[in-house]
């Protein structure tokens, strides 16, 4: 019950972010990682709009923590991160955040 706390007021402090399905299911690996929420759950002009200014925030202060050299702990899964750096996404990234899907 402690850990869907925490899982609550991570996900509602910042909103662009959810658990992985391996951590709402309580299996696999990685139940630490998140994945940044789609747009479709916001609904509306002005919340499209809102989700849009909180992803650049995030994206400034991301390249304000590389600039400095300052560690950004947003744990996001390598299926996240993978494309923003040109990375191939494989199953095996996948697999790591949502291991019923595989199986």
């Amino acid at each position: 019950e402690e850990d869907q706390g925490a899982q609550q007021g991570i996900t509602c402090v910042l909103g662009l972010l959810h658990p992985c399905p391996n951590r709402q299911h309580g299996v696999g690996a990685n139940r630490e990682q998140m994945l940044l929420k789609p747009s479709s759950s916001i609904k509306g002009g002005s919340g499209t709009h809102l989700l849009m200014e909180m992803y650049n925030f995030i994206g400034q202060l991301s390249g304000i923590a590389l600039r400095t050299k300052t560690n950004l702990n947003l744990d996001l899964a390598r299926l996240m991160w993978k494309p923003l750096v040109g990375e191939k996404v494989e199953l095996e990234d996948l697999r790591d955040i949502d291991h019923s899907t595989i199986q």
